[in-house]
This record gives C-alpha cells, structure tokens and sequence, in this order.
C-alpha cells in the first residue's frame, strides 16, 4: 500500500493497493474506514489490518460495477459489514455477474447495506467527497470529487488512448452495461469545467497535478474514434471543447493541428472566427 501524501502533499491522508492485471486499485481513506472500489484481489484485507480491525470500516463507494472493482467485497464481507454507495444505474449490472456475486447483491440489498448515489451528492467523510454522475464507460459510472483536495477518484471514466489500456476495454465503453461514447463526451466535458488537479484512476498510476490534462487526453481520444480518419474533424471540436472550457490558447494548438490536416473547412474558419472573438475580448 502506497501513502499518496509522501508523493503530493494535497492527498496527505489517502493510500493507494495498486491495479495489477484485470484488478482494479483501490483507494483507503479515513485511516480505513472508507473505500473507494474494492478491487478483485486476496489479501485486501491483511492490506486494510495495516489501519486497525477490520470492523472500522464504514462504506465502499463504488466508481461502477465491474468485477475488477466489486470482486473484492466477497473478502470484505467475510469478516465485517460496510455500507455501500453507487449509482442506480450500476446495480443491474452487478445481477448479470456469475455466481455467487448475484445472490450476494441480493442479500446486501434486503439488509439495507446498498445505497444509491445521485449527482451531486455528499458523503460525509474527511475529506467531504461529492458524487459526479458520468455516464460512458457503463451507464453506472460515478467518479468522486474531493474539492477541498483537487483529487478525482476516476474509476474508468477518463478513457486514455494507449495500447494497454485499449486493450483491457477502458478506451471503449461497454455497450453490455449500456456504455455510449456520446454520454462519455458529455461527462468528459463536465469535468473539464471542475478545478481538478489531481487524477485518481481506477487502473495506472495516480496523476498528480496534471489531472485536467489528462481528462483533456481522454476527451480527445473520444473524439477521434467518432471521427475515424477525419482527424482534422477531432481537432477543431476539441478546439471548440478548449474554448467552451476558457483555454483559448489551447484552443489555438487545436486549430494549429487541424490546419496540418485540411486547409479547407468550414468548422476550422468558423472556429478561428471564435478564437479572434474571444482573444479581443
């Protein structure tokens, strides 16, 4: 386990059991008494021991509901009895896991230990997390928001375009779980409009202090796939995406690209048109 204060001093206070494999990280705050995924891995448990009984752990706030982020409350359940938090829209899901995972659901579900999240909710932990809903990935995707911080507890909502990471699914949204790049983009474009400093995903290493830019990256990547080959076309609307945002000289590199590609486009005139407008206010 890996204290993130000894790398950034804004997350003092939050520790890291890194991905491997198909396994998601998982996020301990409140010196174990709040979770954030719970990963797929054994020895989760010894992991949390490091903080005190196991019996301190409160809730389990969950980014959506793959197994590679759920698998690890079997451990978790043997031996206490958290609360956990998700968006409505991930419990579906959880039923079509193989067994016992279904009927394990179930039973959470008439004991009261499941709650639903809305955007824009508040858990009550130190530090306050606001729940984002950010549909894309999956229909059920939540990521965390710790304003005080600057810190986005991600899960997989921010795409990044690399060969790795395509190839475990997290660049795709998984339509089995109503996935749709169009509701990505979307959440994409709200984060964009948030003061994050500080990215921490569900798979790869924590960001720190660049985290925009890299939900910058995953909204390009987005783009891209839309567009295909017309890479100019994912250019000027990540151009209008850095305007919409207040980065204008960002905005200019984008149209900087996509002046490489084509020289005669009518959404590149009309984006340099707004770049003029917007640079003489």
């Amino acid at each position: 386990m890996r204290s993130l204060g000894e790398d950034c001093g804004d997350l003092a206070g939050i520790h890291w059991v890194n991905d491997a494999g198909g396994c998601s990280g998982v996020y301990v705050m409140e010196d174990g008494r709040t979770l954030i995924d719970a990963g797929n891995m054994y020895g989760l448990t010894d992991e949390l021991r490091d903080f005190g009984p196991l019996e301190r752990l409160e809730r389990v706030l969950l980014t959506h509901a793959h197994f590679d982020h759920v698998g690890g409350l079997a451990e978790i359940f043997s031996e206490t009895s958290p609360d956990i938090f998700l968006h409505e829209a991930a419990r579906e899901p959880l039923s079509r896991l193989k067994e016992p995972f279904p009927s394990f659901f179930e039973i959470l579900e008439k004991d009261k230990k499941i709650h639903f999240l809305r955007d824009g909710d508040v858990i009550p932990c130190n530090p306050s997390l606001r729940a984002l809903y950010t549909p894309g990935h999956t229909a059920g995707d939540l990521c965390f928001f710790a304003e005080a911080l600057g810190g986005l507890f991600s899960g997989d909502a921010i795409p990044y375009n690399s060969r790795a990471r395509d190839s475990m699914g997290l660049a795709r949204p998984d339509v089995f779980s109503r996935g749709c790049v169009e509701n990505w983009i979307q959440s994409l474009r709200k984060l964009l409009r948030l003061n994050i400093r500080h990215l921490l995903p569900g798979h790869g290493e924590p960001v720190f202090h660049t985290g925009a830019d890299r939900i910058k990256l995953g909204l390009f990547s987005l783009y891209s796939s839309v567009c295909g080959e017309q890479k100019d076309q994912a250019w000027i609307m990540m151009g209008y995406e850095m305007l919409d945002a207040g980065f204008l000289e960002e905005a200019r590199q984008c149209a900087a690209k996509a002046m490489r590609l084509t020289s005669d486009s009518v959404e590149l005139r009309l984006l340099l048109e707004r770049m003029e407008g917007e640079a003489a206010k």
